[in-house]
C-alpha cells in the first residue's frame, strides 16, 4: 500500500494532488493491476475523478477531482513538466516544436512526424534549456497540446530521448524503470482569484538533485 499521507501535496474541496512516483500507472483498466488512482480510493474511502493522466514511468503533480461533473473535470489545468533528455545533438536555448503524431495502440506508442498525414493529429510543446550537464540538458516543457506519450515522442523525433526512455530511443534503462520525466508543477483554477500553483519535489536520484537547482 502506498504511504498517501507521504505522497499528497495539497488537498482542498474541489481537489487533491499528490506526487505520484515513477513506475506506477495512474489509472489501469485491469482490475488486478493496481494504480494510483484504485489505491488513492481505497486509502481515503472515497471516489476521485482523474483530472490529468500522467505516464506510468512519469513522475510528479497527479490532480484528481472531488466532484463528479463532467464540466468540473473538464476545467483548465496548466503544468511544467521538467525532462532531463540525453545530449546527442546541439539544441536552441528554447524553442516551439510542432509535429504530428499518431498513436500506436498495439505498441502504446505514438508515431512522430513533421508532415502533417491522414491519422495524425498535430502536437505542440515548448522547451527551454534549463541546464547543460555533462552528458545531458535539463528543459522546462509547456505543452500547448494534449497527445499520448507527446513530451516523450516528441523528444525523441528532435533528436534528445528522455534519459531511460528505451521505447523512445534512450540508450539504456534506468534501474527504477522509470524515466527523467517529471511533472514538476501544477497550476489549478489559472487566470482566477483561486489561482494555486503546487510542486512536486523530484525523485530521488543525482540527476535530479542537480535539477533541482534551477527549478
Amino acid at each position: 500500500m502506498m504511504d498517501f499521507d507521504k505522497l499528497i501535496l495539497w488537498e482542498n474541496e474541489d481537489y487533491l494532488v499528490l506526487n505520484k512516483p515513477a513506475g506506477v500507472a495512474s489509472q489501469s483498466s485491469n482490475q488486478t493491476v493496481p494504480s494510483v488512482w484504485k489505491l488513492l480510493e481505497q486509502s481515503k474511502k472515497q471516489n476521485f475523478h482523474l483530472s490529468n493522466r500522467l505516464d506510468q514511468p512519469v513522475s510528479g503533480c497527479l490532480a484528481f477531482s472531488k466532484h463528479q461533473d463532467e464540466g468540473f473535470e473538464r476545467q483548465p489545468i496548466h503544468k511544467v513538466y521538467v525532462a532531463i533528455v540525453e545530449k546527442k545533438k546541439v539544441i536552441e536555448p528554447q524553442q516551439t516544436l510542432v509535429n504530428y503524431v499518431k498513436r500506436e495502440a498495439a505498441k502504446s506508442k505514438s508515431i512522430c512526424s513533421d508532415d502533417k498525414k491522414e491519422g495524425f493529429k498535430k502536437a505542440v510543446l515548448h522547451y527551454t534549456v534549463l541546464k547543460e550537464l555533462d552528458n545531458y540538458l535539463v528543459l522546462k516543457i509547456i505543452l500547448r497540446t494534449g497527445r499520448f506519450h507527446q513530451i516523450r515522442s516528441q523528444l525523441s523525433h528532435f533528436g534528445v530521448p528522455i534519459k531511460g526512455d528505451v521505447k523512445y530511443g534512450a540508450r539504456r534503462k534506468n534501474k527504477d524503470r522509470g524515466i527523467l520525466l517529471h511533472a514538476r508543477e501544477i497550476k489549478l483554477y489559472p487566470n482566477t482569484e483561486q489561482e494555486k500553483t503546487i510542486t512536486a519535489d523530484y525523485p530521488e536520484d543525482t540527476l535530479w538533485t542537480e535539477a533541482a537547482t534551477v527549478i
